[in-house]
């Protein structure tokens, strides 16, 4: 068995830093403690981030320590087949209409990008056999902390 861990961040609030407006912004509008989620897979975290887009990098060198950390633990094969989910991502824009969507409370998005909560959420299309998203709003860390607790109790949200 191997451990997926799935990271969910808190920014502080600083008038000045625009990052952190959006952060802030984020959670006020999701009614969320969180505002940023990124997977852990062994020493490697993958995220999608503003400026960089989707990337990875070494835990050792990250600075940004993790609020809280949900782990979901997987067969070896199932471990492959995320890693290689998540690294085809990698090198993917960042997708700035979220920010809007999250704000204007619709789901305005590009469909060539990815924004942190939608890249953790991929993780789910290899957990879940036949898992469809139908959400008509913005994922945010706030829903994919509630798949992961639904997903540790058994339960499945998709259609089958």
């Amino acid at each position: 068995m191997k451990k997926i861990e799935f990271l969910f961040y808190k920014d502080i609030f600083k008038w000045y830093d625009p990052r952190n407006l959006t952060a802030y912004l984020i959670r006020l509008v999701t009614n969320s403690q969180y505002n940023h989620v990124a997977v852990k897979l062994g020493n490697v975290i993958y995220q999608s981030q503003a400026f960089k887009g989707v990337h990875r990098i070494d835990e050792k060198i990250y600075k940004r320590k993790p609020q809280k950390k949900l782990s979901l633990f997987v067969d070896d094969k199932t471990f492959l087949n995320v890693k290689i989910l998540l690294e085809r991502c990698v090198g993917v824009k960042y997708d700035y209409l979220c920010v809007f969507g999250f704000v204007s409370g619709r789901k305005i998005e590009s469909i060539k990008r990815l924004y942190c909560s939608e890249y953790a959420n991929l993780v789910f299309y290899e957990l879940i056999p036949k898992y469809t998203e139908f959400s008509n709003t913005l994922i945010s860390p706030k829903d994919v902390y509630n798949r992961i607790m639904f997903f540790k109790l058994g339960l499945t949200l998709c259609n089958q």
